[in-house]
């Protein structure tokens, strides 16, 4: 193999390349940075919105702010926050939300894993800022939505244009491609 037949789409939140084409063998990834899209697309490959999550505020039961549906990100810098590690690819997003509104939380804790971060914060081990994932109704935390600033993070599907598709492929991304256009704003996973 020849590097001429490899290409790579890095993104600075990940700290490794993202997508790989190796002769062919990986086409398609599911990918979550929206402000990296530009760079995807100059780089010869197709980009697919497909879906969007929501980010949300998790406490514990009994918590002062678990009594709110919904709460500005700056009512959460009082308490200490369960927070994504460095290099997890979250925890850019998150940083980019508290530099909106000026601020840097108390980080208590710091893990890569979203469900782990919700399992701590069911313990009382603090706050947190994660995105919505079922999962989050099976444990004993209050989902807040976040009123100010609103955040989500996108979903895309990612292939090489120029690769051959076989057929069963070619349907997934033509059906993909005919339901976002369909829906708009809406997506074939709201996670």
């Amino acid at each position: 193999m020849t590097m001429e037949n490899v290409r790579t789409c890095d993104c600075k939140m990940y700290k490794r390349p993202i997508i790989k084409i190796t002769d062919g063998k990986l086409e398609y990834e599911i990918w979550k940075k929206a402000s990296e899209k530009k760079k995807m697309d100059e780089s010869g490959l197709s980009v697919l919105p497909v879906g969007r999550q929501d980010l949300v505020v998790i406490t514990p039961e009994g918590h002062p702010l678990a009594e709110e549906k919904n709460v500005d990100l700056a009512d959460t810098l009082k308490y200490p926050q369960i927070y994504f590690a460095e290099g997890s690819g979250m925890r850019d997003v998150i940083n980019e939300l508290y530099s909106l509104i000026g601020e840097t939380p108390q980080i208590a804790y710091e893990t890569e894993e979203d469900e782990v971060i919700a399992g701590l914060v069911a313990h009382n081990f603090g706050i947190a800022v994660v995105p919505y994932m079922k999962l989050l109704e099976r444990l004993t935390v209050k989902i807040l939505k976040l009123r100010k600033p609103r955040a989500d993070r996108m979903y895309y599907m990612v292939c090489d244009a120029t690769a051959y598709k076989p057929p069963c492929v070619q349907s997934f991304y033509d059906y993909v491609s005919e339901k976002n256009e369909m829906q708009e704003d809406k997506f074939i996973w709201n996670i």
